[in-house]
């Protein structure tokens, strides 16, 4: 078996019937081999009969986790692989017609190389209003969008691929697996599964490679352009940054650096005070607002030792 592509989902089986009909028009190298694995993540809507139904059409395998979280669905894809090159990718994408051949065709070109990574490019459900336009660099990252530009070549430091559009050889695989206490959970905001799984094969000596033709589109919804689902995912990204590096080294007030105590209060003060004057510029305290208090609930909970918890929406 040449490529496994690793597709895991939860609860969204009409956007999956989408992403799975875009597989339909894949270009495969003649003479290889693939599999698709949909890894069922406790679904409680219509996702095996979406899966099976394209049974004829793709050669999809569905598997059941039982353990909520993605990290586990994807380990649970990890154990199940066949192919040579492991692919991840979600259930809100539309891949390009040059996708796997693109990863195929990078594998065999740079043999040294560990890992790789493909463009990401958004596809909204609707016009984004002017101050998600005006911040988009900032947004880059919650919208899942990746591009290193048009060349293929090794990763720089500090780059590396998304999780939605990533590739691993199979026999690294077998020695590392995503940390299932971090990474999404149901509809908890926890993230850096990747980010930690990166950080830990660079230190081993491993690198990737950059594949801009293996692009596919991410779906951004009309509700990520809201203020919850900004202060849901900063807030999850603060928490992620306590859960891989610790709490730090400052004065502690109720269990939480008093820094990010008055930093909350000041920056969520200032949004408020900005906000019904229109414009973004109340975009940035809102932000930081979100971090600070991400920063302190990770905080408390680490100091009472619970460091399993889940960031939930809220």
């Amino acid at each position: 078996m040449d490529v496994t592509v690793v597709l895991c989902t939860w609860n969204r089986s009409k956007q999956l019937a989408k992403t799975l009909a875009a597989m339909c028009a894949l270009r495969v190298p003649q003479g290889s081999e693939w599999e698709l694995l949909v890894v069922n993540n406790n679904c409680t809507d219509a996702t095996d009969e979406v899966t099976a139904s394209f049974r004829g059409r793709l050669p999809v395998r569905r598997l059941f986790e039982p353990k909520q979280g993605l990290s586990n669905s994807r380990n649970c894809g990890i154990a199940a692989a066949a192919g040579e090159l492991v692919v991840f990718t979600d259930d809100d994408v539309f891949v390009e017609p040059s996708w796997l051949e693109a990863y195929l065709g990078a594998a065999e070109r740079w043999p040294e190389a560990a890992y790789f990574g493909g463009r990401i490019v958004p596809r909204y459900e609707c016009q984004p209003p002017r101050w998600v336009q005006s911040n988009l660099r900032r947004f880059r990252n919650m919208f899942g969008v990746r591009d290193f530009g048009p060349d293929e070549r090794p990763f720089q430091d500090g780059e590396g691929p998304f999780g939605g559009n990533m590739a691993f050889r199979r026999e690294l695989l077998g020695q590392w697996r995503f940390a299932p206490d971090l990474g999404r959970s149901g509809n908890g905001r926890m993230m850096g599964e990747e980010t930690a799984l990166f950080a830990h094969l660079h230190e081993a000596g491993y690198r990737g490679v950059w594949v801009p033709e293996a692009g596919l589109g991410h779906f951004i919804p009309r509700r990520c352009f809201t203020r919850r689902y900004i202060w849901n995912y900063f807030r999850g990204q603060a928490r992620t940054g306590i859960r891989l590096h610790g709490v730090p080294d400052q004065k502690l007030l109720w269990g939480a650096p008093r820094y990010h105590i008055r930093r909350f209060c000041l920056a969520r003060l200032k949004s408020w005070i900005l906000y019904p004057f229109g414009g973004d510029t109340w975009v940035t305290p809102f932000i930081h607002a979100a971090k600070s208090w991400g920063m302190i609930e990770e905080c408390r909970a680490f100091r009472r030792g619970l460091v399993a918890s889940e960031v939930t929406e809220s």
